[in-house]
């Protein structure tokens, strides 16, 4: 049969437009956290318990990301952890995590390999004025940081408030790494996503899904609309109460679900779930999806290993569909992921799929 009579029976059209994407990277992500304890902008680990032996904290958000996109199955084989070149962390408690006689530890890695624990202990009556405790706590924390010779060359420890209000704010170079299980720490992100993504993509660009630490709507924002640019996908979650508010036109601040709707993205998908900043739910919907074959498995409906599902009102779920944002919630008994969609009302497995053609 001549080509003409072929295509008088058969025509394929591809109608959405979109750059070519490396095969081999075309079933992992990347997740970027606010620091690594190695010099390296990232690294590749093929299961979570790999970021502990390089020197991770179990509480820091890159291993909680690493847990839960690795628990998926069929199981992904690879996580791109990459920094994102925070340089403060602020150091605080909490009166409920005030025990008595119990030691808080934060450890700071240098990126020439050296690693220091610095610890403070509570009283033996700690409980007792445990506002008072956290200033004693953190100040002696701050003290013994800055009176370190082999960090304060690098790292400098300052302190402000009083009382449960206490806080420790280090600053310093990138050349450092602050974890802890037992201190609480903010980040402090001092970067551009711009200059952050392309360094990374000139080091390291075998991934596919990209995901962050970070669910700030500005930096969320931010993120999304370089990779937008490319032919990647970007996953983002919410647990903020402005999501499950009827959308108001524009969206308001905190709603992030309806300002990336606004923006139209067809690379951003975002999940509501109480558990967001804790869980990373898009990490494991990316963990759960990469693995399959493009185009041939469907986003929506997935079950989510070691992610809690919501339990929402219908109007509440619905506020969040018609919003282009996606819930995990408990279903007749089963939890799944709704609606599997992109910010822009596009199906999450229709771009998986065309990237793939």
């Amino acid at each position: 049969m001549s080509l003409d009579k072929i295509n008088q029976i058969v025509d394929v059209q591809i109608s959405r437009e979109t750059a070519i994407v490396d095969s081999a990277s075309f079933n992992t992500a990347l997740f970027y956290c606010p620091n690594v304890p190695f010099a390296e902008l990232s690294r590749n680990y093929p299961n979570a318990s790999a970021l502990i032996s390089d020197g991770f904290q179990a509480s820091d958000p890159a291993y909680r990301a690493a847990v839960k996109y690795f628990a998926q199955n069929p199981r992904p084989t690879q996580l791109t952890v990459a920094s994102a070149g925070v340089k403060d962390y602020d150091l605080f408690l909490v009166e409920s995590d005030i025990v008595n006689n119990k030691d808080f530890v934060v450890t700071i890695n240098l990126k020439d390999g050296t690693s220091k624990d610095f610890t403070a202990t509570a009283a033996v009556d700690a409980e007792d004025d445990a506002p008072a405790e956290i200033e004693l706590l953190v100040t002696a924390l701050h003290t013994a940081i800055n009176a370190d010779g082999d960090v304060n060359t690098v790292v400098t420890s300052t302190v402000a408030g009083t009382g449960s209000t206490t806080v420790a704010t280090l600053a310093g170079s990138a050349e450092y790494y602050t974890g802890s299980d037992d201190v609480a720490i903010d980040y402090v992100f001092n970067g551009t996503w711009a200059d952050i993504h392309a360094a990374q993509d000139l080091y390291y660009s075998g991934f596919y899904g990209v995901g962050a630490w970070t669910h700030n709507e500005d930096e969320v924002k931010a993120l999304a609309a370089i990779v937008n640019t490319e032919a990647r996908i970007h996953g983002y979650s919410t647990q903020a109460p402005e999501s499950l508010v009827t959308k108001a036109e524009p969206s308001v601040a905190g709603d992030i679900l309806g300002q990336m709707q606004d923006l139209n993205y067809e690379r951003s998908f975002g999940i509501y779930n109480a558990n967001a900043d804790r869980d990373y739910p898009e990490m494991a919907l990316l963990g759960k999806k990469l693995t399959t074959i493009p185009g041939a498995s469907t986003w929506m409906f997935s079950t989510l290993t070691g992610i809690i599902s919501d339990n929402l009102s219908l109007s509440q779920s619905q506020i969040v569909l018609d919003k282009g944002g996606n819930t995990y919630e408990d279903v007749s008994g089963i939890d799944m992921i709704r609606n599997g969609t992109m910010a822009s009302g596009e199906f999450i497995d229709v771009m998986h799929g065309s990237d793939d053609l």
